[in-house]
């Protein structure tokens, strides 16, 4: 057990977020006093409880004692703890500070960055280290059904996910960086193109020596390291990538099967639980980070084709009137496509409700959320998730729906588009027109999920 938390107080501002409670759950396993507070009640608060972790909702100063104090990203710098804790002299971290910090009581690091990916792939990885009954601990960014967000079973590995959210993933020294992909999804840090690839280089660049750069095939242009590793999906093998995953289209409709090449030579083929293209992409990136790591190619088949998923990554809650309905996390575009193309396979008639996260993400990407819809064929709307935003640093979801609308003008889809005034307009829409369809895909980061304790899903009958 890890020894320089032994006995420390530390008190989280912002707990509930899915990455401050894995760590807070961490400080506790190292046998630290943790307290925390969050903006509001939530279950992850009531699971820390749980285990025995002082918490509180709202901002309360005369609560917090503390020999140093971590707080979310998201966190207004004008919050009364954090202006208590400084104005106190105890030392504060914000969040991706304090998780370089905790990685460099490990043996060796595996940080997983990319627009898109990060958490199914960390979850991946922390299924294939369990199974090749490696000494590891996992930082996730879910809950990884089966599992936890945090996963501690030794300290030999330390597997996180890596945020280029404000350059945070500069706080990381890896042994292993993973990059997944790169593309635009966070306009209020980046300006553009070229000072997102910047960061993605300065990430790999803080790779150790004699460390690994594991990159999809194609973006090898941010590594200058001789130590790369590449990987791809396709559907042809092409040699000069380290490890790829060839789809078996024509053998398997779903399309969920894969051949794995390395260096050219076919060792294995796989078979996912999970649909999609994007999650053979994510496996066969899971997969080359455990070979680089000696684990054997029959634990990580076996990880793989057994691995349940992350919840809110197309998780399937239940029907209403016979209408599956399935939450997915996807909030940028690529994802939302990705998403509905799956959806599409399996249900005929395809309902989507839409909630946009950050209002700078939406008038960046309006262009795209424009189309990305097509193939649904219903699409409502909720009301923007602002996160950390207001309004006027982009736009919200009135002015989406317009652009729907303006966009099919001349088209008999502009009467399938919905604008809806919050999250209980949302499950009375599913309500009222669940007969007609046989799925309601519901997408988005922030509390549409709150939508599933609106419903009355309808009863299983064995």
């Amino acid at each position: 057990m890890n020894t320089s938390f032994s006995n420390k107080k530390i008190h989280f501002i912002g707990i509930g977020g899915i990455s401050l409670s894995a760590l807070a759950k961490l400080m506790v396993h190292y046998g630290a006093t943790v307290s925390g507070s969050d903006a509001v009640q939530s279950e992850r608060l009531d699971e820390l409880k749980e285990m025995g972790i002082q918490v509180w909702v709202g901002s309360h100063p005369e609560f917090v004692d503390a020999d140093f104090v971590v707080f979310t990203s998201a966190l207004n710098s004008n919050d009364a703890e954090l202006r208590f804790a400084i104005n106190s002299g105890v030392p504060v971290f914000e969040r991706h500070e304090f998780l370089g910090v905790v990685s460099q009581n490990f043996g060796k690091v595996i940080a997983i960055a990319g627009t898109h990916g990060k958490t199914t792939t960390t979850a991946m990885l922390t299924a294939i280290f369990s199974v090749a009954k490696k000494k590891f601990t996992a930082h996730i960014g879910g809950d990884v059904i089966g599992y936890s967000n945090l996963v501690v079973q030794g300290d030999e590995y330390f597997i996180t996910e890596a945020c280029e959210f404000r350059r945070s993933f500069l706080s990381l020294r890896p042994d292993i960086a993973v990059v997944l992909n790169i593309e635009s999804d966070h306009p209020d840090c980046f300006h553009n193109e070229k000072e997102l690839f910047t960061a993605f280089e300065s990430f790999v660049s803080n790779v150790k020596e004699n460390g690994r750069v594991v990159v999809r095939q194609g973006f090898e242009e941010i590594c200058k390291s001789e130590h790369i590793i590449t990987f791809s999906n396709k559907n042809s093998t092409t040699r000069e990538c380290t490890y790829q995953a060839v789809r078996r289209d024509g053998l398997n409709s779903t399309g969920n099967e894969f051949d794995v090449y390395e260096k050219g030579e076919l060792i294995c083929a796989i078979q996912l639980k999970h649909q999609g293209d994007h999650n053979i992409q994510n496996a066969i990136a899971a997969f080359s980070v455990a070979r680089e790591c000696g684990i054997a190619v029959n634990d990580i088949k076996f990880a793989l084709e057994n691995f349940q998923g992350v919840k809110r990554r197309f998780e399937e809650m239940g029907s209403v009137k016979g209408a599956k309905i399935i939450f997915d996390y996807a909030h940028h575009p690529s994802e939302i496509r990705a998403s509905i193309s799956v959806a599409r396979k399996q249900y005929p008639r395809l309902a989507v409700l839409f909630q946009p996260h950050t209002y700078s993400r939406t008038r960046s990407l309006l262009p795209a959320f424009v189309t990305c819809f097509s193939d649904a064929d219903l699409l409502a709307v909720l009301p923007t998730y602002a996160a950390r935003e207001k309004e006027s640093d982009g736009v919200g979801a009135s002015k989406l729906f317009l652009e729907l609308l303006c966009g099919h003008e001349k088209s008999a889809v502009t009467s399938r588009y919905n604008l809806l005034n919050g999250l209980e307009d949302g499950a009375q829409f599913i309500k009222k027109m669940a007969i007609d369809y046989d799925c309601f895909l519901m997408l988005g980061a922030g509390d549409i999920i709150d939508i599933s304790n609106m419903l009355n899903y309808d009863k299983i009958v064995n």
